[in-house]
């Protein structure tokens, strides 16, 4: 018989994709950016720009998924006592 699958597993799976899906296109479009730039300041302006945004991402990103770990196990500790 098969197991049907936890949704909080599904919500993180979604989440996890979200996630994926942007950084994959922040990445295209800095590629994109960086192909168009004219010297290496431009070079090192458009780098800049990526790594701090990339970085704010990917911080809003992790707190997310810490809130979703935190919240599944406060519940799984509720559920043991």
């Amino acid at each position: 018989m098969a197991k049907d699958k936890d949704p909080l597993e599904a919500f993180t799976a979604t989440i996890l994709l979200s996630n994926a899906t942007q950084n994959v296109t922040a990445v295209f479009a800095f590629v994109q950016k960086l192909s168009q730039a004219n010297n290496f300041q431009d070079v090192v302006k458009i780098q800049t720009e990526f790594m701090n945004t990339q970085m704010k991402s990917f911080n809003e990103q992790a707190k997310i998924l810490g809130e979703i770990y935190t919240k599944a196990a406060q519940d799984a500790m509720k559920r043991s006592t």
